[in-house]
């Protein structure tokens, strides 16, 4: 299971019955509890490290006498083939691979494959997602989903911290849907993408994305039984010879992949390592060594639904080398083969002259969740015979091709064009922030200037997209005469899972401190030990940090919040200045800001 924000539970539970409790004698602070807070976690900025902005190169062609759609998409990346492993320390097997959210823990080990994902909303079907090709992927893109803070009015709503994508929740949406692929470097090393959908009728605990209903998926999970994995490798199929992959060998081992034995893909040109069950391979004498390390993933073939989108150029599911998804020189090449019309009710059905709507996101540097590059929406004509114009207004046009089993060759970019997609990172942006649906600018200084323009696609017809107001890049030829400016620099103040937070000690946690607290805490005040005014705003962050009032592994539970809020000590009751502080949002103002690292800014 992907790691979520779960943890906050706890911490905010513990809050809540603290504020309960109030008046039933003392209680201890969080550092009694724990012998004190530990040091600030470190803070990874990524902005540092790689662009705003990104680009993917698609090409895309049809065969109208198979009626296959294909497809060809490049980007720049590391190999990126290694997701979440088991590996055997000091006599465990432990999880290990997590994102960088989640690689503070000393001993943790980053991995994170590669992936790249493409939503189609085909308007020419019934369940299309209305708006679509004016607002793309931010419909679908809430407070709270995976790795994005709820910063809702009603503060954090836990039920929805582990969705990843969600549909805004109106009747003018219900029954739409998005058919939904997506590519992993591992996951997909056997030959197939997973379809989804994304349907709000079709809720999966809680989140409306979820792979087709109607059959097996392309992977599953090698799980923990009886302390060691259901399987490790078959050393009959590995380039080694072995059961499992010293870990100083992993980053170069060409076994990378465990494919289902009992479920083997099938698909021609593809040697995929095969699994082998713990007990038969403790038959054969394996006897874990430490640093062995053995993938969490389980490959296997598809079927249902599940198996209409290859990763090979391939009318037969066969191929080449050449026509599969392969890394090479710092560049991931990605393909597709899928019928235009699948016969299942869980996928659209493309036809020949169809303007479609489409959006793509990449997932690069070991990151998960809502921290991916992502498009502005974009529109594909499916080529259409003796209909020259039939394209006109749309960005591309998927090349109309003949000839029973003839592939595309997408190294003729005469023939087959190269789209070249900007993609951004965009950060924490939501829907609930570009429709002004919570009081942004009272929690963060900011707000959305073109929510009044996108606030009539809650109910009926858009008239403005996102491209009305924005480019991507600040270098393109447009930005000049566009309103709202480039996303390159616009998205960025809206922060991001692991760049610098738009929240700030001077506009959360000062004028709180200065309104609530300034009359006992400043300079001759009753508690002018710990001053709050009339002092520089690097001194009271600094105290407040000496003092052990941010609990930065329980931010819920830092003194900063319970002692006002629940009056530990007794001596800040419920009255005069603190009236009504508990539950207000001046407390969600300063709880945001610890949540996301206390930032001193």
């Amino acid at each position: 299971m992907r790691p979520s924000f779960a943890w906050l539970a706890p911490g905010l539970a513990a809050l809540a019955l603290l504020a309960a409790c109030k008046g039933e004698g003392p209680k201890k602070t969080a550092g009694e509890l724990d012998g004190g807070p530990p040091p600030h976690p470190p803070v990874y900025r990524p902005l540092e490290t790689r662009p705003v902005v990104d680009r993917l190169e698609v090409q895309m062609a049809w065969n109208a006498d198979d009626g296959l759609l294909y497809g060809r998409l490049r980007f720049d990346a590391p190999r990126g083939t290694r997701d979440r492993f088991w590996r055997f320390e000091d006599g465990a097997w432990r999880l290990r691979g997590t994102p960088r959210r989640e690689s503070f823990e000393e001993g943790e080990v980053l991995a994170a494959e590669q992936s790249l994902a493409i939503a189609w909303n085909n308007p020419a079907v019934a369940n299309d997602l209305p708006n679509f090709g004016l607002l793309g992927c931010m419909l679908a893109c809430h407070d709270g989903a995976t790795f994005q803070p709820d910063w809702s009015e009603d503060g954090l709503d836990l039920e929805t911290e582990a969705a990843t994508m969600r549909l805004p929740d109106t009747a003018f949406y219900s029954g739409s849907g998005l058919d939904l692929w997506q590519w992993g470097a591992q996951t997909s090393g056997h030959g197939y993408w997973l379809d989804q959908v994304l349907d709000t009728t079709l809720p999966q605990d809680g989140d409306a994305r979820r792979p087709d209903p109607a059959g097996t998926t392309p992977w599953t999970e090698n799980p923990l039984v009886d302390g060691h994995p259901a399987f490790v490798y078959d050393p009959a199929t590995t380039a080694g010879g072995r059961f499992a992959v010293p870990s100083a060998e992993l980053a170069d081992s060409p076994d990378f992949l465990l494919e289902d034995a009992s479920a083997p893909a099938g698909i021609d040109g593809l040697v995929t390592p095969k699994s082998l069950a713990w007990d038969e391979a403790a038959l054969q004498g394996y006897v874990p060594r430490e640093g062995d390390t053995v993938p969490a993933t389980l490959l296997r073939a598809p079927d249902g639904s599940n198996d209409d989108v290859l990763a090979v150029l391939s009318p037969d599911a066969g191929g080449t080398s050449l026509e599969l998804s392969r890394w090479e020189d710092g560049v991931w090449t990605v393909v597709f083969t899928r019928a235009l019309s699948t016969g299942s009710i869980f996928d659209h059905a493309f036809a020949e002259g169809d303007q479609v709507d489409v959006g793509f996101a990449l997932h690069t540097g070991e990151s998960i969740g809502r921290d991916h590059y992502v498009s502005l929406p974009l529109t594909v004509w499916i080529e259409e015979a003796g209909n020259p114009n039939g394209g006109i207004g749309s960005d591309y046009t998927v090349t109309r091709i003949t000839g029973a089993g003839l592939v595309p060759d997408f190294d003729d970019t005469s023939t087959f064009p190269i789209l070249q997609v900007d993609l951004f990172l965009p950060g924490v942006v939501s829907w609930e922030f570009l429709t002004d649906t919570r009081d942004a600018d009272f929690l963060f200084g900011q707000r959305h200037g073109g929510a009044d323009s996108l606030v009539s696609a809650l109910n009926g017809p858009a008239f403005t997209g996102c491209e009305v107001c924005h480019v991507v890049r600040e270098d393109d030829p447009d930005a000049g005469v566009v309103i709202g400016g480039p996303l390159e620099l616009r998205t960025p103040r809206r922060g991001g899972l692991f760049e610098a937070t738009p929240l700030s000690f001077e506009a959360n946690v000062q004028p709180v401190l200065e309104t609530r607290c300034g009359s006992c805490h400043a300079p001759g005040g009753v508690a002018q030990s710990l001053p709050f005014s009339g002092v520089p705003d690097t001194q009271v962050y600094e105290n407040l940090v000496a003092t052990g009032h941010v609990d930065w592994r329980r931010p819920p539970l830092s003194n900063l919040l319970q002692i006002p809020a629940a009056d530990l000590d007794g001596n800040h009751p419920a009255t005069g200045p603190l009236a009504g502080f508990d539950g207000s949002q001046d407390l969600r103002r300063i709880l945001y800001w610890l949540l996301y690292d206390a930032p001193e800014n």
